[in-house]
């Protein structure tokens, strides 16, 4: 809601804030769907020039990049320290043709398997969180990939 692309330099001291106390950073990286800003601002490209001059920086893409996914599932595969979380979209959806999370459901499974992450973010869609946990359950993900901590982390 700032107006600003994540590599503007007005968050650089943020950015480096966050690397000093170890602190990763979550910013939007998905459309806008509000009618007073652009949705280009969320755009994952905006996020590979902060990586190359940060590299230390632990970065999560909230909302992986959508509908930009194969671009996000690149720089997370590309920059050691960026992270795709794939919160607040519904995860039967995930695996389903057509729906723009293609690059997410092959490459999460196989190049960048310890690079997602999964909050529901179940306040922002309107969702019980145990049914959002119960689609989530539901996706055929690969055994190995699940116990490598694809993101499922249960708590409480």
């Amino acid at each position: 809601m700032t107006s600003l692309p994540a590599d503007n330099r007005r968050y650089y001291p943020f950015y480096e804030k966050c690397i000093e106390l170890g602190v990763p950073c979550s910013m939007h990286a998905s459309a806008n769907w509000t009618t007073c800003r652009p949705s280009d601002l969320g755009h994952p490209r905006h996020f590979d020039q902060v990586m190359c001059d940060l590299p230390e920086l632990k970065l999560i893409l909230s909302h992986a990049g959508y509908p930009w996914v194969l671009e996000a599932c690149l720089l997370a595969w590309k920059h050691p320290n960026l992270y795709l979380e794939l919160g607040a979209h519904r995860p039967r959806y995930f695996g389903v043709p057509g729906t723009g999370w293609e690059p997410s459901w092959q490459y999460g499974q196989t190049t960048i398997q310890d690079k997602i992450l999964y909050g529901t973010g179940a306040f922002l869609i309107g969702r019980a969180p145990a049914e959002l946990v119960g689609e989530m359950d539901a996706l055929p993900i690969r055994d190995d990939v699940r116990e490598s901590g694809c993101g499922i982390t249960r708590r409480g």
